[in-house]
């Protein structure tokens, strides 16, 4: 692990964040402390406090580096396919993945945490506003280039897309199938993208 100077700071962060990603695939998220996370690095606990003061905090910055590198590869599918086929890796990339933590396995586990604390509730919640923002920026630079109708509300579409993915991605974990799932997934986004 390296030392705790600034040159060195942000890949010792991303090293943690994807030890304890690994770790809450092994066993749930809900069962990794802090002492596993360290342990998993050969770093003792309190080096691992130097960049994460808490739980809290650690999961806030598994949320954002989910969150950027969800954005960077649909962004970086648009490049290459059309709009459809971007929305194609995110089915395959979130609600149907071998990938832990953009299959949707890390953010079902936080969600499921925020029933009962309030602290990963406004975490999850700041997460799904970003991500949302995130995603109403991608469908307004599409209607920019002409890809889809300026008549169609980004805002809304965003929400409902988060809300389909959300739905899907539950539906997968207690059995549909997941040709099922490409059905009602591409059917809806064409739906709502009126495509």
């Amino acid at each position: 692990m390296p030392r705790v100077v600034p040159e060195y700071k942000d890949e010792a962060k991303t090293k943690i964040i994807t030890a304890a990603i690994e770790a809450a695939g092994e066993k749930g998220f809900s069962k990794v402390k802090m002492g596993d996370v360290a342990k998993r690095l050969g770093i003792s606990r309190s080096t691992l406090y130097i960049y994460f003061k808490d739980k809290e905090e650690l999961i806030k910055e598994i949320l954002a580096y989910i969150r950027v590198s969800m954005i960077n590869r649909v962004n970086e599918s648009l490049k290459e396919k059309s709009l459809q086929e971007a929305f194609s890796a995110i089915f395959n990339g979130f609600i149907y993945s071998d990938e832990f933590y953009f299959g949707g396995g890390v953010v079902f586990e936080v969600i499921s945490e925020t029933e009962h604390n309030e602290k990963i509730r406004e975490l999850v919640k700041e997460h799904y506003i970003v991500l949302g923002e995130a995603i109403a920026n991608l469908l307004k630079f599409q209607q920019n280039i002409g890809k889809i109708s300026k008549d169609i509300d980004a805002d809304t579409a965003a929400r409902t897309i988060q809300a389909l993915t959300i739905g899907l991605k539950a539906s997968s974990l207690i059995g549909l199938k997941k040709e099922q799932a490409l059905l009602i997934w591409e059917g809806t986004i064409k739906k709502i993208l009126d495509l």
